[in-house]
């Protein structure tokens, strides 16, 4: 079907299938007036949207459960592209409500999976890696859960051989701060002597389950499943993306060079201003924009430019910009959350090209400390500090 032929069949559903607001009316006089037992019962039948029959109906069909979560995909684009709809939104919230009761952790599995599993599986692994560490052959997806390395993915028993979600976890010996090595060949360590598990990859599959926090459980149920298996590990870290930083600097060094009263202070210290300046003869700010459309990453001595002021940028948007007192940055938000610390940000540490349109390259390591996670979740949810090792503290 066309997607515009699906977004009216969206409308008609959200306008004409909801609740009846003349129903619900009556149902709330009625209960004001007698609150009984039967009236109460009225009133929660008439607020439940008729379309709602339509979903538990199609859950029980074959392949429901995996129909139900791209039917909400396709809200989400269609609530998202027609912003005032507020039936759409409200048709959004419902679905999101209804997947939540099946996709909760008590419903989902815990798997390894191996090079052993089925093709039709290890295929959708490839699949679901194109858009955080792309998978080229099999000789790849082999490396990524061959020696030292672990895949564990969560499963739904309706949704058999593809994962929910999904991690990609490297055994190593210290703190890894850069992505190739963890990708780009088979592990040579000895899986016993590992001391560190490095989270590198930390996949949603389904669209349609966004909002829908799969991820610390993931998460959590993993460490516990390294743990019984390898005593020695001490460390748990995320490398993980920050996949917002660049815009961010675009915008801001924009509004800036606009004079915009949204960015009235320079992003740069006085340092790093002279540094520019004296390199290219240009104001600082209008210097470093330029600089950042060319290939300055292949240039050592770019490189050794750019490195300090963007280094003490990409921190300040981690540790500064915030969206209601949490950190701006969602990959940081989500972490921050579960309970780790900021524990490093790390130069050109995936140069890919990606990696450098969206974050220029860094990576940045998620402490995951067990002995503090309740401390550090705790201070961020009630008083917005953001946990952060001493590296990070003096940048």
């Amino acid at each position: 079907m066309a997607w515009g032929d699906k977004v009216i069949v969206l409308s008609t559903l959200s306008n004409q299938l909801g609740s009846n607001p003349k129903h619900i009316e009556q149902s709330c006089k009625n209960y004001l007036t007698n609150p009984s037992p039967n009236h109460e019962f009225t009133l929660r039948n008439h607020l439940i949207p008729q379309y709602e029959k339509v979903f538990y109906s199609l859950i029980s069909q074959p392949d429901g459960f995996l129909n139900l979560i791209n039917f909400r995909a396709d809200v989400i684009k269609a609530s998202q592209e027609s912003k005032g709809d507020g039936n759409l939104q409200l048709l959004n919230k419902n679905l999101k409500r209804i997947l939540q009761e099946y996709f909760n952790v008590s419903n989902l599995n815990l798997e390894r999976i191996t090079w052993d599993k089925p093709a039709s599986l290890l295929e959708k692994v490839i699949k679901y890696s194109e858009e955080v560490h792309p998978m080229n052959n099999w000789s790849n997806l082999k490396n990524r859960v061959g020696n030292g390395k672990r895949c564990y993915g969560f499963f739904h028993p309706s949704i058999p051989n593809d994962p929910v979600a999904f991690i990609e976890v490297a055994l190593t010996k210290e703190l890894s701060k850069y992505v190739a090595p963890l990708i780009s060949k088979e592990s040579d360590v000895i899986e016993r002597e590992a001391d560190t598990a490095i989270f590198y990859a930390i996949i949603s599959t389904k669209d349609g389950l966004s909002g829908i926090d799969l991820g610390h459980s993931l998460i959590t149920n993993v460490v516990s499943q390294l743990q019984a298996e390898f005593h020695g590990l001490k460390l748990f870290s995320t490398l993980s993306p920050v996949p917002g930083f660049k815009r961010w600097l675009d915008t801001s060094l924009n509004q800036y060079l606009s004079k915009s009263k949204f960015q009235e202070s320079p992003i740069l210290n006085e340092d790093e201003i002279k540094e520019l300046e004296s390199f290219s003869k240009k104001e600082a700010h209008a210097a470093l924009k330029d600089l950042l459309t060319t290939d300055w990453f292949n240039s050592q001595q770019l490189s050794t430019l750019l490195q300090k002021p963007l280094t003490r940028l990409i921190t300040h948007y981690l540790t500064q910009v915030k969206k209601h007192g949490f950190a701006y940055c969602s990959v940081a938000n989500f972490h921050l959350r579960n309970g780790a610390c900021l524990e490093s940000v790390n130069w050109l540490a995936d140069p890919s090209p990606k990696r450098i349109s969206q974050s220029l390259g860094f990576m940045v390591n998620y402490k995951y400390d067990l002995a503090k996670l309740k401390e550090n979740n705790e201070k961020y949810l009630l008083h917005h500090e953001i946990a952060k090792s001493p590296n990070i503290q003096n940048l």
